[in-house]
């Protein structure tokens, strides 16, 4: 610390927590996402977006999303979204 200590900057005390640290052997099997040979959740979802662009959009989903789509956030109240969206940055005359 003596070495790289410079008196004309500001420190933060900061931190890393590591948790749920277990050998390989110890994971819990996850049918989606672990797989000895190569990354099969990254395989499947990159299969379920090819079909999903070359039919329509939620021709395949996951069940996590449900099945009932009659459901839809009203967008009324919605707030701007100045800074990720250009179309809704205000214009002033």
């Amino acid at each position: 610390m003596k070495r790289i200590y410079l008196p004309e900057v500001y420190y933060q005390k900061s931190g890393v927590m590591l948790s749920e640290l277990v050998l390989q052997e110890g994971r819990q099997i996850d049918m989606f996402a672990y797989s000895p040979s190569g990354n099969k959740s990254g395989r499947l979802m990159d299969t379920v977006d090819r079909i999903n662009g070359k039919y329509r959009r939620s021709t395949i989903h996951l069940a996590s999303e449900g099945v009932d789509s009659t459901w839809s956030m009203r967008r009324s109240f919605k707030s701007p979204n100045y800074t990720g969206d250009w179309s809704e940055l205000p214009v002033v005359r």
